[in-house]
């Protein structure tokens, strides 16, 4: 996920196996020349300041939580609100799955399928991710360095 800093600065927001959930800049996505290009969609939905202000901090609760891939989480038939107020401290995310929770949190996403049934491809043009309240994903876009 990219999302702007401060002085409007580019960041990637990301769940690896490696790293748990971190935010860098973009430009260190290539540094090490195993990456030339990123896919993205922009988000096509107005946050006021207040919503602003409350993804900020549900970012940063999540910042530094582990990476998870839970084969039970998957086959969970109801979802787990990922709007509740508090995060458990052994919470963990997958790549998509943190997406989704965010969105989910954003109140973008149907609150009642689990954020680990979202895959990657799930955000692709190919396939037709249900936004709800407005929003909706633009195109997608190439970022070559």
């Amino acid at each position: 996920m990219l999302v702007r800093g401060r002085k409007n600065s580019l960041n990637f927001v990301e769940a690896s196996e490696s790293t748990g959930v971190i935010v860098y800049p973009i430009r260190q996505l290539f540094e090490d020349g195993s990456n030339d290009v990123v896919v993205y969609r922009k988000l096509m939905y107005k946050l006021d300041e207040e919503a602003q202000g409350k993804f900020k901090r549900r970012l940063i609760e999540i910042i530094g939580k582990k990476y998870h891939l839970n084969m039970w989480n998957l086959w969970r038939k109801y979802s787990v609100r990922d709007s509740i107020k508090q995060i458990p401290k052994d919470k963990g995310y997958f790549c998509s799955e943190l997406v989704a929770a965010l969105y989910k949190f954003l109140e973008i996403l149907p609150p009642e399928i689990c954020s680990s049934h979202y895959w990657p491809g799930s955000f692709s043009t190919e396939t037709e991710l249900k936004l709800i309240n407005g929003a909706r994903l633009g195109p997608e876009c190439i970022i070559e360095f």
